[in-house]
């Protein structure tokens, strides 16, 4: 935690640029009731063939900036967030709302950079204030996915962070935002390329799959409305975490020695 020094308590307050974007599929599921197979099932409002929300975080210009006067702003092309600095002793300025400088002990700012003070890492902009907000690195993974972080004047974000609807998870390392597939505490989640955790029915390489509220990657036997689907419990699409579960079947499959018939919106018939 920042230190005040004597300085005053300081306000969190994050403000953030996001652009919202909704990927809404409209196929409506046929078919009729059927008998509730001997499993254990969840029971949830029928799908309409998936229907998701994703949230974009902006990919260029302002994603972040503090609120107070002569604050800088994080921004994507900048780089910060991949430039480090070395703080010299000296303690923090406080000047009211979020607004907080590192002064060193020769008088001299951290700026443009990273700097770790006390095991914590902060974000300081072009003018040495400690920044708030997204910020995206340079840096990309192996699918050209960018590297972003959160940062409030409390350091760098980790673990799951949320803005208005939307849940986001921050590595616990070094703090980069997940997309794609992770797996977090043991449990398989999904995460657009804007971050956000996906929850219902979405569509991810080599088919449907589908989520809980709580973002859990759903397996087994699944009932929605009236209609029964199965979702692989041992296999799914491969990327680069490795292979996921969880990918809902279509046409005969064999299921605990018994052959069953899924139709094309992977709705099982029991009249085949």
């Amino acid at each position: 935690m920042l230190k005040n020094s004597g300085f005053g308590k300081r306000i969190l307050r994050r403000t953030n640029t996001f652009l919202l974007t909704a990927a809404v599929a409209a196929a409506t599921l046929g078919g009729g009731a059927v008998a509730a197979p001997a499993a254990t099932t969840s029971s949830v409002a029928a799908p309409v063939v998936a229907a998701s929300s994703a949230t974009q975080l902006t990919q260029a210009g302002v994603v972040g900036k503090m609120g107070a006067p002569g604050t800088g702003v994080i921004d994507s092309s900048n780089g910060w967030v991949d430039k480090t600095c070395t703080v010299k002793g000296g303690d923090w300025v406080y000047r009211g709302g979020d607004s907080w400088w590192y002064r060193n002990s020769d008088g001299s700012y951290p700026s443009k950079c990273v700097a770790t003070i006390k095991g914590v890492k902060y974000l300081f902009d072009a003018d040495g204030w400690a920044a708030s907000g997204w910020g995206a690195s340079k840096k990309t993974d192996k699918l050209g996915n960018k590297y972003w972080y959160h940062f409030t004047t409390n350091g760098l974000s980790k673990g799951w962070h949320i803005e208005g609807s939307a849940r986001f998870y921050l590595d616990g390392g070094d703090g980069h935002m997940y997309v794609n597939w992770n797996t977090i505490g043991g449990k398989s989640y999904y995460f657009t390329p804007g971050g956000a955790m996906v929850t219902g029915w979405y569509k991810a390489y080599p088919g449907w799959y589908h989520f809980g509220d709580d973002g859990v990657l759903t397996t087994g036997w699944f009932k929605s409305g009236n209609a029964w689907y199965y979702l692989d419990p041992g296999k799914g699409s491969t990327n680069l975490s490795g292979a996921y579960k969880g990918l809902m079947l279509t046409g005969y499959q064999t299921i605990d020695g018994k052959r069953y018939y899924f139709d094309a919106s992977g709705k099982w018939d029991p009249s085949k």
